[in-house]
């Protein structure tokens, strides 16, 4: 059964979420302070990323399922230059895809995608060789859906189901292709909820499709 959540009961849950993680901080806190070998956290800064992540997920209502990427030869050397981060939203909300921004940064140059309002469905195309990949610029981004019953991403540019499923695709310029140990950071600003923050480091191209 699908549950739908109206603003005030999303909000209730998000709270309720948000408190029970700080208890959980609280009590890693005390742990590392108390026996501090029986843990792998041994630092306030480690203890405040654990926080960090564990809000910016549930504070966001877009979750990030994954994150994959592809290596092509540049210049005699394989780099990554297709992204592709399959997303659903959190609850039964309507989130404005198209109203989307995402910022990148390589940790020496920073820059802000738009959103090209291009997306397509992925029927018996290759995933990094569908034709929408065509329609996208370096300083754009679109969607390839995978689940879209009511094709509310297709004609709207909207989540507005908890299974609605759709890869959010970029295509890297020149300054951001990366080789293997590079990073990237992504930070997706949508119209609603919080910011969702990603870094991304190129592993080992042993396959050229990766999972970062």
């Amino acid at each position: 059964m699908l549950v739908r959540f109206n603003s005030h009961s999303t909000l209730g849950i998000i709270t309720a979420v948000v408190l029970i993680c700080f208890i959980l901080v609280a009590f890693i806190a005390v742990s590392v302070l108390t026996n501090p070998e029986n843990s792998n956290i041994t630092s306030d800064d480690q203890i405040e990323q654990l926080l960090d992540e564990t809000l910016n997920e549930i504070t966001n209502y877009i979750q990030i399922k994954d994150k994959i990427g592809k290596y092509y030869e540049v210049n005699n050397e394989l780099r990554i230059k297709k992204i592709a981060l399959p997303i659903t939203p959190f609850f039964s909300k309507e989130i404005s895809l198209f109203d989307m921004k995402i910022e990148i940064c390589n940790g020496e140059k920073l820059k802000i995608l738009n959103c090209s309002r291009n997306t397509a469905r992925i029927e018996q195309e290759f995933l990094f060789d569908h034709p929408i990949w065509d329609n996208i610029s370096n300083n754009t981004f679109g969607f390839i859906v995978i689940n879209d019953r009511d094709k509310s991403i297709e004609k709207h540019g909207c989540f507005n189901d908890q299974t609605d499923v759709t890869y959010l695709i970029i295509k890297l310029s020149d300054e951001f292709f990366m080789k293997n140990g590079d990073e990237i950071h992504l930070k997706l600003l949508p119209p609603s909820g919080t910011l969702k923050q990603i870094t991304l480091k190129a592993p080992l191209p042993i396959n050229k499709i990766i999972t970062f």
